[in-house]
């Protein structure tokens, strides 16, 4: 740790140049335990302090988004739209109400994909009276409290099982989700067309032309 000295000789046409460089070491930057300690406390407070934050942040936002979606009813059905029949994929008993439906999916799995999902049918039925369909995974359930939020927001649970994935080198949570399930879809035979909208959306507009095409 003693200071270094560095000699440069380089041959120049007039004689030889010559030149040296002391180099000090850098002093110890040791953190100690203690320290150390302190700040391992500093960032677990940051982290616990922002974690709550963002989800006061979430919850605010999302109570703010039913209130505006729900602050008018959707528009009633036109004549000759309703339609009674018991959906034949569902493990549980669900009928249909009208001829097209909007369908999502959720897993136990990405439980907060549910706060989403709550947020989309109530944007939905800013707009539309039309039945909106949510796939409960059988092998990877929903909790009672969330089950129930949806279906005060007008979603319809259907229980179906699940389609497994296949095979992976590699898992990640979506995989783990069981998302291939999401093709069951094609089994709700009851209605004359659906329209499969992932969780994660937004309705701001009226989605009816949809069936239109």
């Amino acid at each position: 740790h003693s200071d270094r000295k560095v000699e440069i000789h380089w041959p120049v046409p007039d004689g030889q140049y010559n030149a040296s460089l002391t180099i000090a070491p850098e002093k110890s930057r040791m953190v100690t335990p203690l320290k150390a300690a302190r700040l391992g406390l500093v960032a677990i407070f940051l982290l616990l302090f922002g974690g709550i934050l963002v989800l006061q942040t979430v919850t605010k936002g999302h109570d703010r988004v039913l209130e505006f979606f729900s602050a008018n009813g959707p528009p009633p059905l036109e004549p000759g739209s309703h339609h009674s029949a018991r959906i034949s994929m569902c493990e549980n008993e669900v009928y249909t109400e009208t001829k097209y439906a909007f369908v999502s999916m959720l897993s136990g799995n990405l439980r907060l994909y549910a706060i989403s999902a709550a947020k989309l049918g109530a944007s939905i039925r800013r707009w539309s009276p039309l039945d909106m369909v949510m796939m409960e995974i059988k092998e990877r359930p929903l909790d009672a409290e969330v089950r129930s939020h949806l279906q005060s927001v007008g979603w319809k649970i259907c229980l179906v099982p699940a389609i497994p994935n296949p095979p992976s080198p590699k898992s990640n949570p979506y995989l783990d989700a069981l998302m291939y399930t999401k093709l069951s879809v094609w089994g709700l035979v009851e209605y004359d067309a659906v329209a499969a909208i992932d969780s994660d959306m937004l309705v701001v507009n009226d989605p009816a032309p949809l069936f239109a095409h």
